[in-house]
């Protein structure tokens, strides 16, 4: 499954803090081999059930799986250990699943998954700057401070076709099959 969470922190300095943020959106599709086999599906934070709605449907899901049963949704992204340590800490502090500590080791060491970022970092000959997907396709890097923007203005229209872009750029045009907004 393609996957990317959305989160939003009212600071702006860079990296989200969980504890003051939150998971606003989180899309996921059905892929093969790149390939989109379903619509592109977003929860949304902003929808009934809020943030605390979104949470649980990730379990549902099996996102955090990682025994046998991990295998059913393999999530393929950029940068999965920040969405699944993010999805993890919200979890645990809107008291929708509190992990052990050797179950989130299980989920980093256990969780099948294919995270695309070391392969960016090897494209950029090793280097960190300048290896984000923006680097190699026509996505636009954002930053996370329109994020930060859209969400304090209520657009979440924006926030849907950022989520949509993200999708086309990183695994291939033909995702044109989606969910409603």
């Amino acid at each position: 499954y393609y996957f990317d969470i959305e989160t939003w922190d009212p600071n702006v300095t860079g990296r989200p803090d969980p504890k003051n943020g939150q998971a606003i959106a989180v899309a996921y599709q059905s892929i093969s081999f790149g390939r989109s086999k379903g619509p592109l599906e977003i929860l949304k934070a902003w929808k009934p059930g809020g943030e605390k709605q979104v949470l649980k449907r990730v379990l549902e899901l099996g996102v955090l799986d990682w025994e046998a049963d991990g295998f059913n949704f393999i999530p393929v992204g950029t940068n999965l250990d920040f969405d699944l340590a993010f999805l993890v800490a919200r979890m645990k502090l809107t008291k929708v699943r509190r992990f052990g500590a050797d179950e989130i080791l299980d989920i980093f060491r256990e969780k099948p998954r294919i995270d695309i970022k070391t392969a960016l970092l090897l494209m950029n000959e090793g280097r960190f700057k300048g290896s984000g997907l923006d680097s190699f396709t026509k996505l636009k890097k954002t930053g996370g401070g329109g994020v930060v923007q859209v969400w304090g203005r209520k657009t979440y229209a924006a926030i849907v076709g950022d989520i949509r872009m993200s999708r086309a750029e990183s695994c291939g045009r033909d995702s044109e099959r989606v969910s409603p907004p």
